[in-house]
């Protein structure tokens, strides 16, 4: 059973970590207000069998900062939950530590969590020999292919993948190796760091808004909402889901590869007239080309809604940034590539976003070879 504890958070602030394992997500947007889904009547009545049989087993594949912080808040609701992630490290001080999500004026100790560095193996722990009920990937979308193929033992025919990654096309990667009618897609505002091995800082408790790829109100995802919900994870459920994916994806392209090519945080974006101008052209260019493609974006005003954004994250780097630093491989070509790429075929000109995937790439590639 997993178990956790309370403990006064240590005085010790957010460390910025110099090797692998550093690790800060942010949400890099902030939620839009969304109208409620209206659900069927009986659909509630219908959620209620998903933990009628057995217990409801998650695991997370992914399991990074904001991974980890799902996984250990889903795991304090009384759900067996399994964390996977490459970084062995961290599966090694949470399999013998348990996991330290530090809040504010808090920790919480979980503990029970199994942690694996493959997904295959996860089968032959007897609580998941039949597989996860939710898969919750939270990996990065350069990594969806691998990550989507080595998880395909542990996919049934009833298993829910949720997919709360950042930038375009990772459902469509997933539905080519994974049965299209388990996977459901979401956007997540929560923030997360990982400070050290085994231990998560809470940089901000945001909605995780989760949606069916058809638009329907589904009983699942009814069940997952009320689930996210109880383990302290605010949780909505939306009948456009690609919708909101490409409004946070305009967030995303104005903010992460303009904060990584100066190495800044959010809120210094404003502070300088050039970076305030690339942001809010490469924003403008998204929600061109979710126009061109019939997307209706989940926000009246794009460029209010980026300002916003990067107001409410002021402080906070974005993933992007902390990839150069920690020189990994970064989410340019799912993010502002994406939007080019789109763009080019829709005929709708991206200059901007263009230019930051080119300059990104270049800079990665340096550090990379």
């Amino acid at each position: 059973m997993t178990a956790f504890v309370r403990h006064p958070r240590a005085a010790d602030p957010f460390l910025e970590y110099a090797d692998e394992d550093a690790d800060k997500e942010s949400s890099g947007a902030c939620a839009p207000a969304i109208p409620s889904a209206n659900p069927p009547e009986d659909a509630y009545a219908d959620a209620d069998r998903y933990e009628d049989e057995r217990p409801f087993c998650i695991a997370v594949l992914g399991a990074g900062a904001l991974g980890s912080l799902y996984g250990g808040y889903l795991a304090l609701a009384g759900c067996p939950t399994a964390l996977i992630s490459t970084n062995h490290r961290h599966m090694r001080a949470v399999a013998e530590n348990g996991l330290v999500i530090e809040k504010q004026a808090e920790a919480l100790l979980v503990r029970g969590l199994i942690t694996v560095t493959d997904a295959p193996s996860l089968l032959r722990v007897p609580t998941f020999s039949h597989g996860p009920d939710l898969l919750l990937v939270c990996v990065k979308s350069v990594d969806t292919a691998e990550a989507a193929a080595a998880a395909v033992p542990l996919v049934r025919k009833d298993t829910v993948v949720l997919t709360l990654q950042n930038g375009l096309g990772n459902v469509e990667t997933m539905s080519a190796l994974l049965p299209v009618e388990c996977i459901t897609a979401g956007v997540s505002y929560c923030g997360a760091g990982l400070q050290a091995p085994g231990r998560v800082r809470e940089a901000g408790k945001g909605k995780t808004i989760i949606g069916e790829l058809d638009g329907a109100v589904t009983p699942r995802l009814l069940f997952l909402q009320r689930l996210f919900n109880r383990s302290g994870l605010p949780a909505e459920t939306s009948r456009d889901v690609t919708g909101l994916i490409w409004t946070k994806l305009m967030a995303n392209a104005g903010i992460n590869a303009v904060a990584a090519l100066r190495g800044i945080r959010n809120g210094e974006i404003l502070e300088d007239p050039e970076t305030l101008d690339l942001m809010q052209r490469a924003a403008a260019e998204a929600f061109a080309v979710a126009r061109a493609k019939g997307i209706t974006p989940a926000v009246p005003d794009v460029q209010e809604y980026v300002r916003r954004t990067v107001l409410d994250t002021c402080e906070n780097y974005a993933s992007m940034v902390q990839d150069v630093r920690a020189k990994r491989r970064t989410e340019v070509e799912c993010i502002n590539g994406a939007v080019a790429a789109e763009g080019k075929r829709l005929g709708i000109p991206t200059p901007v976003n263009e230019m930051l995937t080119e300059r990104v790439l270049a800079m990665q590639s340096r550090y990379l070879s």
